[in-house]
């Protein structure tokens, strides 16, 4: 189906049915997040990504690429561990970013300001640090 938009979701086991499969989730094994992202970019026209209840306190990725089609991506409720990862700067056409619920720290960086096309954008419950970086209120497409 060349040129159809690609959608991946991964869900946790608790949005499984009794006997534990549900078609069109997948579920992760501890340690399996770099990979799954590895393994996801290979999805060229990939729009949307939904990987929530995944990787449970892990290390969110810092080197990852191929997610440039990207327009919805939520990592939220995982409670990973790091910082905000340079790498989805390379999201220009991101429009929902929820990394929401998980224990992401330092500060949200200023180039985050730069992902113009971002409607909505979710850093909740994270124990991040610092000031808004000005360049946020600078999104005309961001709804407050």
């Amino acid at each position: 189906m060349a040129g159809e938009d690609e959608i991946i979701l991964l869900g946790s086991k608790s949005l499984a049915k009794d006997d534990g499969i549900q078609p069109g989730y997948a579920t992760s094994t501890r340690g399996q997040s770099r990979h799954r992202l590895h393994m996801s970019k290979h999805c060229k026209n990939l729009t949307t990504l939904i990987l929530t209840k995944n990787f449970h306190r892990e290390e969110i990725p810092k080197n990852v690429s191929g997610f440039e089609s990207l327009v919805v991506f939520a990592l939220d409720n995982c409670a990973l561990n790091g910082q905000i990862p340079v790498w989805l700067l390379s999201c220009r056409k991101l429009q929902v970013l929820d990394l929401s619920w998980n224990r992401l720290n330092g500060s949200i960086p200023p180039w985050i300001g730069q992902m113009e096309s971002l409607f909505y954008l979710d850093f909740s419950n994270n124990t991040l640090t610092g000031e808004i970086p000005k360049s946020l209120t600078q999104l005309k497409s961001l709804v407050s």
